[in-house]
């Protein structure tokens, strides 16, 4: 570590932390938009399944099954769950590496001590920052807000749907649960995979 290194990683932390954020924001909200789709066709389902019953139809076991299940990720939802948590990581190692590097200038003096072992710990974390920030930027990221959309697709569900229907549905459905065959979480969850792909 030298001062001269110490001053070319402070100014690429602060740069990949406040370019990161922004990107953070922008895998949220794509991840928001597409998880509110997935909850907006589930609420679908339940009121196409509300309305078979208020016409006296009988729904088939494997719709009401369909309506128990709760958010189903996307092959795209679950890439960005995963590119929001590495950019948490990330974040917070660089965070600690830019604290140690302040620490170490403060304290250096006039005649600093190398301390390989920080320069090197700077340039594995900011490098896999930078990686990361690319690879991102490539897969791109920006749009929608969770909460809001979400809410809105129960709200337009419980606007539309008296709530003795709507207990009638979740009765039902409870029954076709617990009368459905058992599945593994990887076989239901390939099979929504595919459904959604």
């Amino acid at each position: 570590m030298s001062n001269d290194y110490a001053a070319i990683v402070t100014t690429l932390d602060g740069a990949i932390l406040v370019i990161g954020t922004a990107q953070f924001v922008g895998i949220y909200k794509k991840f928001t938009e597409k998880s509110s789709v997935i909850e907006r066709e589930k609420f679908a389902h339940r009121g196409r399944l509300v309305e078979a019953l208020q016409r006296g139809e009988e729904p088939d076991a494997a719709d009401l099954v369909a309506a128990r299940r709760g958010l189903i990720l996307s092959w795209d939802t679950l890439l960005l769950s995963l590119a929001f948590a590495v950019w948490g990581v990330l974040a917070g190692a660089v965070a600690i590496v830019q604290v140690q590097v302040l620490r170490w200038a403060a304290t250096a003096g006039e005649n600093p001590d190398p301390d390989p072992e920080l320069a090197r710990m700077a340039y594995l974390v900011t490098g896999a920052a930078i990686l990361a920030l690319l690879f991102e930027a490539m897969a791109g990221a920006l749009i929608g807000n969770l909460r809001y959309l979400l809410l809105n697709a129960a709200r337009d569900y419980r606007d539309r749907y008296s709530s003795e229907a709507r207990r009638e549905l979740e009765e039902k459905v409870k029954e076709a649960v617990r009368q459905a065959p058992r599945r593994s979480w990887w076989s239901r969850a390939r099979d929504q995979i595919i459904r959604l792909t």
